[in-house]
């Protein structure tokens, strides 16, 4: 999170010294919000009483403040004044410096790779409505050794933040068990068994009739897209919205179709 913190600061000071306000805004904001409150607070979960951790909490959390303060300076300072040893107002603090020494490119390519996993496993929970107390199984499949690696030590930290219960590598799609399937990479792709925690048939219907009505979807898009007139005459972002919608359709038809075929497998 360090890196993470250090690697934005850099980009931060460079659209600010470009007067790119709304630049510098969503820095911020991606960071603190997407990557340190979504992430690294729910991780810290699993060592909150180490040390090391609740400062690294503690520096990340007052760093933070400081770059917000210019955009929402009152906030800033109440939080600022309940953080222990805090006694000076946060308008007179420093602006953080950057610590090129401690970007590491390399641990945040390694903790993308759980995010990945995490993210992708989420959502195929979502799809199926496996309960969110309810532990799943996870297969994974890489011809990756350096991310199976970083997985394999990382194990606690995915059955965490995607309620696993177990995680088990597969080195061929024929060992897959009946489930539902995603692409995570190129190299890496991983399955949910869902034998004993939803109805299978019931799925297969249910993602069937989604399938059925995506499919009535895109055909009016192609319709209205192959008539002449609609393309000639309508302004161009329409015309453009209307094929980035027929793409999206046919995206999510075919991970569906993918799921399905997960599925009857």
């Amino acid at each position: 999170i360090l890196s993470n913190f250090y690697e934005m600061l850099a980009k931060l000071d460079k659209a600010l010294a470009a007067y790119r306000f709304n630049e510098s805004v969503n820095l911020i904001y991606e960071f603190f919000w997407h990557k340190f409150c979504d992430w690294y607070l729910e991780i810290t979960k699993l060592n909150i009483q180490d040390r090391t951790t609740q400062l690294v909490l503690f520096k990340v959390l007052e760093k933070s403040l400081r770059l917000l303060h210019p955009f929402m300076p009152f906030i800033t300072e109440e939080i600022w004044q309940r953080l222990p040893t805090m006694d000076r107002s946060i308008s007179i603090s420093s602006w953080p410096h950057i610590q090129k020494q401690i970007i590491d490119k390399k641990v945040n390519s390694q903790m993308q790779v759980l995010i990945d996993i995490v993210v992708a496993t989420r959502n195929l929970r979502n799809t199926v409505k496996v309960p969110l107390n309810e532990e799943v199984a996870l297969e994974i499949q890489s011809s990756n050794k350096t991310k199976i690696k970083i997985i394999n030590d990382n194990r606690q930290i995915i059955k965490c933040l995607a309620k696993v219960k177990q995680i088990d590598f597969i080195r061929t799609k024929k060992q897959k068990s009946k489930g539902i399937s995603a692409v995570v990479s190129k190299d890496t792709s991983i399955n949910i068994p869902l034998e004993g925690l939803v109805d299978i048939t019931k799925e297969r219907e249910r993602i069937t009739l989604q399938i059925n009505e995506l499919k009535g979807f895109l055909k009016q898009k192609e319709i209205r897209l192959k008539n002449k007139s609609f393309v000639n005459k309508a302004p161009r972002e329409v015309v453009k919205n209307e094929k980035e919608k027929a793409k999206e359709l046919k995206e999510r038809l075919a991970k569906l179709k993918e799921i399905i075929h997960g599925l009857t497998g």
